[in-house]
């Protein structure tokens, strides 16, 4: 039965764990109607252009700078630059930058993922990029006045309000906690500040991470609707940046590789009205050919039932064999496939009530199990490529999925695939690939993360189907 339980934990895994990776739409669409992509370089900055005739300008400004790449030291400082970039600057006030938006009714927004930030902006083509100026501005700047680090102290109060809704987001927290078990550093930083350090970083601190992350050869500058003459305008805004901003050598980012060392995070929260659980191994990483057949694997053991309250106790492997175990009891359960740069995670998650989730996971545990070590059928192949060629084709409905992806290949290192090369890449696949894959995930040494009521929920080493 699909439940309030079943929609937050979809709604986590694939808006900020899930599909995205892949850059590939249905291949029912009209080839002859989709946007060219064309990548130049314009003053040592790269462009992605989407050559459409759209009326809404977009500009996603994608910067090597993720939680990934904080230290020790300065753990959470993305968190704290999500907010502090908005605020403006001594010569923008964030005022002054709202009021340049709105006036020519436009927006921006900032987001920051494990390897990413995102700078967005969107407007009408009308009216230039005077307001595109101003963001850029505001983002590369020379330095923090003292005037902008007064401004900074509103951050704390946002930090804070971050951290109180994510208390109430249990199946977010989850995959925190995995990927701190999975990774300790690297992609184990999270993506929040902890309650302590906010307040404590210092303008030193801010400076110095902006200089060595925030620079050309870290940024991939991906746009839609703009045509030759905005094109002109774009790169004229990139000029007059800080010494910085340019390629410099000697910049000491963060780039350490990850390492998947495995393990397990419980966190004991009884109040909840149900317990999540999470377990995976290590998986592929992205723009791989073995990220491709994890897809498939994920869509034959399941995302989650596609109709609403519904009861049919058929469906994806995972669904099907919970469903028998708990019979009515809400539950969900879900395969995990999240590829990064340098590594991936491949498992599923499953919540349910407290006096049920032993029951669960073990049906759950037992289920993927079976499917890794020994295998899908042809007709699975085929089911779970539709699939995926269908998740993939409805996530990149959205024009700024769709940029975000072209983003995250170009950051990767990789080509910007065309539609057609991924679908190709999908239609290849034999059982034999997706099996060959199963068994060498299976083969990992696994990671498991909890929250909720965990009386019911045994330890990692205690899971026998995954040994």
């Amino acid at each position: 039965m699909a439940t309030p339980i079943s929609r937050a934990i979809c709604n986590s895994v694939k808006t900020r764990f899930g599909v995205r990776n892949y850059g590939a739409v249905s291949p029912a669409v009209n080839t002859a109607n989709r946007a060219k992509v064309a990548e130049t370089t314009a003053k040592d900055w790269k462009i992605i252009q989407n050559l459409d005739d759209s009326q809404l300008t977009r500009v996603v400004v994608a910067v090597r700078a993720g939680s990934r790449h904080e230290s020790r030291t300065n753990r959470g400082i993305t968190h704290f630059l999500r907010h502090a970039i908005q605020i403006g600057n001594a010569n923008t006030f964030a005022l002054n930058l709202y009021n340049t938006l709105e006036v020519v009714g436009s927006t921006f927004s900032t987001n920051t993922g494990k390897e990413t930030a995102y700078l967005c902006y969107s407007g009408s083509n009308q009216y230039g990029m005077e307001a595109v100026e101003a963001v850029l501005r505001n983002v590369f700047r020379a330095g923090f006045s003292d005037l902008d680090w007064a401004a900074f102290a509103g951050c704390q109060n946002k930090m804070l309000h971050d951290l109180q809704i994510l208390s109430n987001q249990p199946n977010v927290k989850l995959m925190e906690n995995l990927h701190s078990a999975a990774y300790r550093d690297t992609l184990g930083n999270p993506l929040y500040a902890s309650r302590n350090f906010i307040g404590s970083f210092t303008k030193e601190q801010t400076s110095e991470f902006i200089q060595n992350h925030y620079s050309n050869n870290r940024v991939a500058i991906v746009t839609s609707g703009v045509d030759e003459e905005l094109y002109q305008s774009l790169t004229g805004c990139l000029d007059g940046f800080p010494h910085y901003a340019y390629n410099r050598k000697g910049a000491k980012s963060n780039d350490e590789k990850a390492r998947y060392t495995g393990g397990e995070a419980r966190e004991e929260k009884p109040d909840l009205d149900a317990t999540y659980v999470a377990v995976a191994t290590e998986g592929p990483k992205l723009g791989s050919q073995e990220a491709l057949a994890a897809g498939v694997l994920q869509a034959v053991l399941g995302q989650g039932r596609r109709i609403k309250y519904s009861l049919n106790p058929e469906g994806p492997r995972l669904n099907t064999a919970v469903s028998k175990a708990l019979g009515d009891t809400v539950f969900d359960t879900n395969a995990l496939n999240i590829n990064y740069s340098d590594s991936g995670l491949f498992g599923f998650v499953v919540a349910a009530p407290s006096d049920s989730i032993n029951t669960a996971l073990s049906a759950t545990t037992e289920a993927f199990a079976n499917v890794m070590k020994n295998g899908i059928t042809d007709a699975e192949l085929q089911a779970g490529k539709t699939k995926l060629a269908t998740a993939v084709s409805m996530t990149l409905e959205s024009k700024e999925a769709r940029m975000f992806s072209q983003a995250e290949q170009s950051l990767a290192g990789l080509p910007i695939s065309t539609p057609d090369q991924i679908i190709s890449q999908i239609n290849k696949l034999t059982a034999a690939d997706v099996n060959k894959v199963a068994k060498q995930l299976s083969a990992g040494k696994f990671t498991m993360s909890s929250i909720g009521n965990l009386a019911g929920v045994p330890y990692l080493d205690e899971l026998k189907d995954l040994n």
